[in-house]
């Protein structure tokens, strides 16, 4: 039995319930995003460890890049 790597599907094109699921996140839904605490997503940003687009006066956080700091955190935990 084999089994293949399941494609990453971008977040913005599942439906559910008839609602897009948004790509970008404000700070504080990528703290919750990450189960980590705001202080150090703004800490992240600052370093600029993650990308942070600014739309506005709102700083966003694209779920791509989300995705790619934690695959990077297991690669190293590894």
């Amino acid at each position: 039995m084999s089994f293949k790597k399941a494609a990453r599907v971008a977040p913005a094109v599942i439906l559910l319930a008839s609602s897009v699921v948004p790509r970008l996140l404000r700070i504080s839904d990528a703290a919750k995003y990450l189960s980590c605490t705001f202080g150090f997503v703004e800490t992240l940003v600052r370093e600029r460890t993650i990308p942070v687009l600014v739309l506005g006066k709102r700083h966003s956080l694209d779920v791509h890049d989300l995705d790619d700091y934690i695959d990077q955190k297991k690669a190293e935990a590894a």
